[in-house]
């Protein structure tokens, strides 16, 4: 075999062999920059009234407002996280007003703009489930 082409074939095997070893950093930065295109911080308009988030990696806290605006009943989101594969947050919040606390299972629409799911609480005022919807404002 020429000296050129056995030159040329060591070459592309070093390339291909420096390529392989790359794969595996690729794939998690790839992973990642998937993750972070999931975010849920911001403003929601919500079943209940406005929502704020705010996401740090895969922590949650927030705060919303239930009532009118002459009449507001403030709350806060204590703790949650998000599941990037199912897309789905799991939060913790408290109501100072009712001395309330509860939880919400929320999912998030493919293009980003909705969150789905139930809420639960008890406190002062007795227990309480249902629906709770959030639209991105």
């Amino acid at each position: 075999m020429p000296k050129r082409i056995l030159a040329r074939l060591l070459v592309a095997l070093a390339v291909a062999s420096a390529a392989a070893a790359l794969l595996p950093f690729l794939a998690f930065e790839a992973a990642k920059a998937g993750d972070e295109a999931v975010d849920v911080s911001g403003e929601w308009v919500s079943t209940y009234g406005p929502v704020t988030l705010l996401q740090t990696g895969l922590s949650i806290t927030g705060s919303y407002v239930e009532g009118t605006a002459a009449r507001p009943k403030p709350g806060v989101i204590t703790s949650g996280k998000i599941d990037l594969a199912t897309r789905t947050v799991v939060i913790v919040f408290h109501q100072d007003w009712n001395k309330t606390d509860g939880s919400a299972t929320l999912t998030l629409s493919e293009d980003g703009t909705l969150l789905e799911g139930t809420a639960a609480e008890s406190g002062q005022d007795g227990d309480w489930s249902g629906s709770w919807n959030l639209r991105r404002k």
